[in-house]
């Protein structure tokens, strides 16, 4: 939300004084001023995950992977002042009562995109990790892709049930995703560390029921849907177990009608502005 979508001037009318609303003072001010200010609760919030982290932010994000390494390669310096402009690019903000939301999306597709596989990309989730706040709030945000064009092909070959294939995918995720967040938190003083309560897994929306995509492990959209269910259902549990917070619109958009108007015309992703309120809903609930 922009700063002159809600810019509200009233005068007082004893001294004429400029008085900006509650709202205005949070985004043109960013410390305390000569305006009194209210109590506002900034929270940020950072969104790794694949190209479904558009729902976020009103676009694709760029791809952090790519243009890290294509432009500085190893530097790491360099590379953290490159996500700070990455951030600049790839945010947007929210105004929910008294809380000022700031959304960070961060695509990391490069090194692939399943669940199954984000051990590749632990350079990358490691330095925006090391940029992350201690009070911040961190999404985790794959599995669609395995749902749709991993799980089933993949549990034929080993020969294990859909239900089996599914726990592995999920299992290797969180024990990769713990692996990451430890080796992070042990580069950072107990002070910075990121809290586990902090941290929340997106699970993976239902699929499109008549996709106009050749993406799929199955022509059958039943099964998938299945497969994407049974994933959400383990991975909740697993992130209970872990005491990380859980929020899927799976079972809000698990209906073909439904599910088809909060596309967007590739029938992969969702519409940001279609969704909107039913994510800040949930995220809403989840951080209070």
């Amino acid at each position: 939300m922009k700063y002159n979508e809600f810019k509200q001037y009233w005068y007082n009318k004893k001294n004429k004084t400029p008085i900006m609303s509650n709202i205005e003072r949070t985004f043109h001010y960013g410390e305390q001023n000569k305006y009194e200010r209210k109590n506002i609760s900034v929270i940020n919030i950072h969104c790794i995950g694949d190209s479904h982290t558009n729902q976020f932010i009103d676009k694709i994000p760029d791809d952090l992977s790519s243009v890290l390494f294509d432009k500085y390669g190893n530097s790491f310096k360099k590379q953290l002042d490159l996500i700070a402009s990455y951030k600049h690019n790839n945010h947007i903000q929210h105004v929910i009562d008294d809380k000022n939301i700031t959304f960070y999306s961060y695509r990391v597709c490069s090194n692939g995109a399943y669940a199954y596989n984000i051990k590749n990309r632990t350079s990358i989730i490691y330095k925006v990790l090391s940029e992350i706040k201690k009070n911040d709030f961190c999404i985790f945000m794959f599995g669609e892709i395995d749902c749709r064009y991993r799980i089933f092909s993949q549990s034929e070959k080993d020969g294990v049930s859909i239900e089996e294939g599914v726990r592995r995918v999920v299992n290797k995720y969180c024990e990769d995703l713990i692996e990451i967040i430890k080796y992070s938190n042990k580069k950072k003083s107990q002070e910075e560390e990121l809290d586990f309560k902090n941290i929340i897994i997106w699970g993976p929306h239902p699929p499109h029921r008549s996709p106009n995509h050749p993406y799929t492990d199955t022509k059958d959209m039943n099964v998938i849907n299945n497969i994407t269910k049974e994933f959400n259902e383990y991975l909740r549990l697993k992130s209970s177990q872990y005491n990380w917070k859980y929020i899927s619109l799976f079972d809000k958009l698990n209906n073909s009608d439904i599910n088809s108007y909060y596309r967007t015309n590739d029938t992969i992703h969702l519409d940001s502005q279609k969704v909107k309120q039913l994510y800040l809903d949930r995220i809403e609930y989840i951080i209070n």
